[in-house]
């Protein structure tokens, strides 16, 4: 953290030099994207891991880092969704994310003491997104005054009911039931 008298920057590039070696990636090239941006990952695509609880122990590790690093947000929400059953290629997608961190290890947040109270908000979505359960994607960021505030990415997961008799070749919708629940 570093303060100045109209700013404050939050950073954590200690933590991610000790990242990169721990999981012996202080030497490998740095990447310009967190996840690649071609690949889908599948629950049921790739061999097991053998030890699972480093895995984890990333995975918590890169969790913890979007608290000041609102960018990788996306891709640590998508690795979560392997936790229970991790793969080789998650792992490998994992690895590519701290060679993005290794590339842009001393990027923080940056807190200024602006009179700028706009409020700003973005969002996202990529239907069907999941390949294994086709459920969407979405996501949204809060801006306030110009400094990111809220990184919201979600699972939705919506339900059709379709009850009642087939008239002229119709269904009849009674009914549409959404959920919502993180990674």
């Amino acid at each position: 953290m570093y303060y100045h008298s109209s700013c404050v920057l939050l950073h954590q590039q200690k933590f991610i030099t000790d990242l990169l070696v721990d999981f012996d990636c202080s030497v490998v090239s740095s990447v310009v994207w967190p996840l690649y941006l071609t690949v889908k990952l599948h629950h049921d695509i790739g061999d097991s891991l053998p030890r699972s609880d480093i895995y984890h122990n990333l995975i918590q590790k890169l969790n913890f880092l979007t608290h000041t690093r609102p960018n990788i947000c996306f891709a640590a929400q998508q690795l979560t969704l392997f936790l229970h059953t991790p793969k080789v290629p998650h792992m490998t997608a994992t690895l590519h994310v701290l060679r993005y961190l290794k590339g842009t290890y001393d990027v923080c947040l940056f807190l200024n003491d602006s009179a700028d109270c706009s409020l700003i908000g973005y969002c996202d979505s990529d239907w069907a997104a999941c390949p294994d359960s086709r459920h969407s994607v979405s996501g949204f960021c809060v801006f306030f005054g110009g400094v990111v505030v809220v990184v919201v990415v979600v699972v939705v997961v919506v339900v059709v009911l379709l009850v009642g008799s087939l008239r002229n070749n119709k269904w009849f919708l009674y009914g549409i039931f959404t959920s919502y629940s993180k990674g």
